[in-house]
């Protein structure tokens, strides 16, 4: 492909792009032979002598496809490297090796989108801290309907380990067992303590 064919839009906007902390303004478009004087073309390579306002020397283009890939080099020192590629419709992609993406408009010489990357570091992982009080114990009292009353007939507990019953129509058994020494510490949940076992501990 023939430079001639690559744009034909004349160099007049320049455009700043910071790169490792340094600021380069470069025109906006991919019309390489309007950015200064050609020294050496070919198909696929071309060499041009350019002076903007903060950047002067030699670029090489070598095109690839429909990549071009822009070398700045002072004697034999490289300023910047970037890629064109085209995008969509009348849109090319302007991208750094720092990762910055530039979007620009062929037609205008207008950026219209540019990204940059932010490195964000991942959240580490909170190990988990044993907060769960092991010492848990359990309780139900079991009913029979009597006349429309529930009278307890068997109160039962569980302390993660045992398992502890006595049928007996009030909870007195039960509560000597809890109270006692072994369950210091412990919280006792009860079984339906919301509706109707609560009558009959308390």
């Amino acid at each position: 492909m023939k430079w001639d064919n690559v744009e034909e839009i004349k160099q007049t906007n320049l455009q700043k792009f910071t790169v490792n902390e340094r600021d380069y303004l470069l025109p906006l478009n991919r019309n390489y032979r309007s950015w200064g004087e050609s020294i050496f073309e070919s198909e696929e390579l071309l060499i041009i002598s350019v002076v903007f306002d903060n950047l002067s020397g030699v670029i090489t283009v070598k095109k690839e496809d429909i990549v071009s890939k822009v070398k700045f080099m002072k004697g034999k020192t490289s300023l910047i490297e970037f890629t064109d590629s085209h995008f969509k419709d009348k849109v090319f992609l302007r991208e750094f090796p720092t990762g910055e993406k530039f979007y620009i408009k062929n037609s205008k010489g207008d950026l219209i989108l540019q990204v940059k990357p932010v490195k964000t570091d991942f959240l580490e992982k909170i190990l988990a801290k044993d907060t769960i009080n092991r010492k848990i114990g359990t309780l139900d009292i079991e009913t029979i309907v009597k006349n429309g009353v529930h009278n307890p007939y068997l109160f039962a507990f569980y302390d993660g380990t045992d398992k502890f019953t006595w049928f007996d129509k009030n909870a007195d058994s039960l509560f000597e067992h809890i109270l006692s020494s072994k369950y210091r510490g412990y919280t006792i949940y009860a079984h339906n303590l919301s509706r109707f076992d609560i009558v009959f501990l308390f």
